[in-house]
């Protein structure tokens, strides 16, 4: 009931999307009894073409075969959309859920559950990263306007800084 509250209050597409996804992960992936290794890759796939746009390089730029191994990916997600749709707390479970499939799986799926281990892992990293780098710049303007902006008002107002 929670997580139809959330998608409803969604305003952001993005958010939208993202919550979708981590709900097809919790039902397809944590919560499943007989997971597909498969399932789990194209949901974790589409989750990371979803939230990570493309920056070609140049090397991408004159190959131009399409191939996104020679492209860096660009976090997209804030950290507001992460708080709100909890996808962080899904990845965590997913990468919980994948090794554990991993073990009980058969010796011709445990390559392909290492293959969504990898990708929820990589994810998770990037979302973390970003979250950091988004709080580092937050900081640093609140630090550039409390710093700064105080002086520059109150020189504004008197036309000389108080002693």
């Amino acid at each position: 009931m929670k997580d139809q509250a959330l998608s409803s209050k969604s305003s952001h597409p993005l958010e939208q999307t993202i919550s979708s996804i981590g709900k097809s992960l919790l039902t397809d992936v944590v919560d499943a009894i007989d997971p597909s290794p498969e399932r789990a890759t194209d949901i974790l796939l589409t989750l990371q073409n979803e939230s990570c746009k493309q920056k070609p390089t140049a090397a991408a730029a004159s190959n131009n075969n399409g191939s996104n191994d020679t492209n860096d990916n660009t976090c997209i997600v804030t950290i507001a959309i992460l708080e709100n749709t909890r996808i962080g707390k899904t990845l965590t479970k997913t990468v919980k859920a994948c090794k554990r499939h991993k073990r009980t799986a058969s010796q011709e799926e445990t390559p392909q559950w290492e293959k969504a281990l990898e990708l929820a892992e990589t994810l998770l990293t990037i979302y973390k990263s970003a979250a950091d780098a988004e709080a580092k710049q937050t900081a640093i303007k609140k630090e550039k306007i409390r710093s700064g902006g105080g002086r520059s008002i109150i020189r504004r107002i008197f036309g000389r800084t108080p002693v």
